[in-house]
């Protein structure tokens, strides 16, 4: 993993512009997968095609006072699985960690990242084009605000990996 430019960590993951409801399209408004309660969203990786697919990074406290527990959780209720998280709230290369080490059992190419490897079965499945497909991918977080300049580069790589072994 290489480190982020940001390594401070939020104080906390309670403020009320950080918890959007829904994902905004061109097309209208597709709603996000429902929070458990105390549960906030803290990044998003979105897959903006014809038919969108949103995967939400959620933070909750297990008690008050207590460790964060972390879920990754998606619009088609995919068996989705994180790895150990520290128990605080996370620095910008811990989300990184986090996002890079989630597994979704039944998704091809199990070598790479998690958004890497979303990207090429995202092109695999021909629901995007490799031109879609670098616009239409994106990780967004209104904690992490350079969460999407970290992963932007990388999602364009991914097309370009894809594309070059698919010629």
């Amino acid at each position: 993993m290489t480190p982020t430019t940001a390594p401070a960590r939020p104080l906390s993951y309670w403020a009320p512009h950080w918890q959007p409801a829904v994902f905004t399209r061109a097309d209208g408004e597709v709603p996000i997968p429902d929070f458990r309660h105390g549960e906030v969203e803290i990044a998003r990786l979105v897959v903006d095609a014809l038919v969108p697919e949103l995967f939400s990074l959620r933070a909750r406290r297990a008690r008050a006072g207590r460790p964060y527990r972390y879920e990754l959780v998606d619009s088609v209720g995919t068996d989705l699985a994180l790895p150990r998280a520290p128990a605080g709230t996370l620095s910008l290369d811990e989300v990184v960690a986090l996002l890079d080490g989630a597994a979704a059992y039944g998704l091809p190419h199990p070598a790479l990242p998690f958004v890497e490897r979303l990207t090429h079965a995202t092109l695999d499945a021909g629901t995007l084009t490799p031109k879609e497909a670098a616009a239409a991918l994106r990780v967004e977080s209104a904690v992490y605000a350079s969460l999407g300049s970290v992963y932007a580069p990388r999602i364009a790589a991914a097309v370009r990996a894809w594309a070059a072994s698919a010629a």
